[in-house]
């Protein structure tokens, strides 16, 4: 075996090897060689000498890709997060523009952005009643919470308390803000303005 030459078949079963995902009798089917010859390749130096830089190589691209896989996705979330505080900028500029027109129109708080406004009819007929509500968004707190919580696991930087009490919490006063004002209402189309 002192003759060795690196031939096409010899290089592609010292890579296929290398690799792992193929077991050595589909290689050798792969390839179309004796078992015996597949072996003695398998058992030569300079064969193992190339299989052992294959695997150096393929383990640094692992650790490469174990790196970067995390890093992307601690980039998705904060790029979600930031779509969400640009909701929040976005609601909290919102206020400030009607504040300035209207100022018992919104909520104290609603200077944060975190206040979610919706409007519902009251009634019907000539009874009805268009009524703004405004809530702080738990479900918008939440989800940054989540987003931030997941990067911080993703980067190492989450550290579970091992101690977990498990005694019940009893009640545990949860404080819902919902401030209603009616809207006003605006004319019926053609009638003068002072009608509404």
């Amino acid at each position: 075996m002192g003759n060795w030459r690196w031939t096409r078949p010899r290089a592609t079963a010292c890579r296929l090897v290398a690799q792992g995902q193929r077991t050595h009798t589909e290689i050798i089917a792969h390839l179309g060689v004796k078992r015996s010859t597949f072996y003695s390749w398998l058992r030569n130096a300079q064969f193992r000498e190339r299989l052992d830089d294959y695997r150096r190589k393929l383990n640094e691209q692992a650790r490469h890709l174990a790196i970067a896989e995390p890093l992307r996705r601690v980039e998705a979330l904060h790029e979600r997060r930031e779509r969400l505080l640009l909701v929040v900028d976005e609601r909290a500029a919102e206020y400030r523009e009607i504040r300035a027109q209207e100022p018992d129109r919104y909520p104290p708080d609603g200077a944060t952005g975190l206040f979610m406004r919706t409007v519902k009819q009251i009634g019907t007929g000539d009874q009805a009643q268009i009524v703004e509500q405004f809530a702080l968004d738990v479900g918008l707190l939440r989800e940054l919470r989540e987003l931030e919580k997941q990067a911080a696991i993703e980067l190492h930087q989450w550290q579970q308390d091992e101690y977990t009490d498990s005694r019940p919490l009893g009640k545990v006063p949860i404080r819902e803000i919902i401030i209603e004002r009616p809207a006003r209402l605006l004319p019926a189309p053609g009638a003068p303005a002072d009608a509404a």
